[in-house]
């Protein structure tokens, strides 16, 4: 168990940049809490305009691991920090995303229905051209009651902080502001839901409101994905969410 805070703030002024800075906070709950603790930060920088990335600063601290790394971008080229390590340089295409910003660049996309597009992102020391597929739209159940939804999936390869190594699907909103509604993820080691339980600052919407419900008195449908025909993804019934 455990919950995610993900945060924007700005335009900020950042050495001479107008810049959006994302944050993101993973945070292990209950009983898992008490056998791996888990406390991951991120932080992206990136272009006011654009919405490409200056900079990506990670802390992670999951059981006994610690790791505290940073990538900066300047131009064609990306710098790889590790705290306690010497500086490593790589060429990037340009303007590239990093593992947070991409996240957010998404939901300004135009998502069509059976559409897909690419995504350039440097992460794990490496470029990436990640593709993101539209599969199809779906009405969910939530919190704020039934919401309509894209059913998106980003075809991530790199073991970044928010992966591990396996397929992961959002549920969006259709209107312009895409609002995540849901993860899932089916990994080698086990699947997991994610669900919205509140959000802060949306300018309109349904999700702009406080919930109909708490999430103490809310089980959302047991709906794990798996892959379905043609590659779209279908649901395992009767799983623990």
């Amino acid at each position: 168990m455990g919950k995610t805070l993900l945060m924007v703030e700005g335009p900020l002024d950042w050495k001479g940049k107008r810049v959006l800075r994302f944050r993101a906070r993973t945070e292990s709950t209950g009983w898992l809490d008490r056998i791996y603790r888990v406390r991951d930060q991120a932080e992206s920088l990136v272009d006011a305009a654009g919405l490409f990335s200056y900079r990506i600063e990670l802390r992670q601290r999951e059981g006994r691991y610690r790791s505290h790394k940073w990538y900066t971008f300047e131009g064609k080229r990306a710098t790889y920090v590790r705290a306690g390590r010497p500086p490593r340089h790589y060429e990037t295409p340009g303007k590239v995303q990093d593992a947070l910003s991409a996240f957010y660049k998404v939901r300004t996309m135009d998502l069509r229905l059976s559409g897909d597009f690419e995504i350039p992102v440097f992460d794990s020391k490496k470029n990436w051209r990640v593709r993101v597929r539209v599969h199809r739209r779906e009405r969910i159940d939530t919190l704020w009651g039934p919401i309509d939804t894209l059913v998106v999936e980003p075809e991530l390869k790199s073991d970044s902080f928010f992966r591990r190594r396996g397929r992961v699907w959002l549920w969006v909103t259709t209107d312009p502001l895409h609002v995540p509604v849901r993860l899932e993820s089916a990994t080698v080691i086990g699947s997991f839901a994610a669900h919205l339980i509140g959000t802060k600052g949306l300018p309109y919407g349904p999700l702009a409101r406080p919930p109909l419900r708490k999430p103490r008195n809310w089980r959302p449908s047991a709906r794990i994905v798996r892959k379905g025909k043609g590659g779209v993804p279908g649901f395992i019934k009767n799983q623990v969410n």
